[in-house]
């Protein structure tokens, strides 16, 4: 699984709250929220208070919201 990083760091989330899906690529059908880390866009998901897990880079192409 070269392609998922845990990191015990806060990642900041281009909007917060803002969940999405990944709906093409290695992480199709992942539900989590965006965030930057490393410089790249990458899907999130938070385990509060311990830590987050993050997918590689995830085109914007490749993410669509959910409300």
């Amino acid at each position: 699984m070269d392609d998922i990083i845990v990191s015990t760091d806060k990642i900041e989330k281009s909007q917060k709250g803002q969940v999405v899906r990944i709906i093409d690529g290695k992480f199709k059908g992942v539900t989590g929220t965006v965030a930057r880390y490393l410089g790249q866009q990458r899907v999130g998901i938070v385990i509060d208070g311990l830590l987050t897990l993050t997918t590689a880079y995830v085109p914007s192409a490749f993410i669509s919201k959910i409300i």
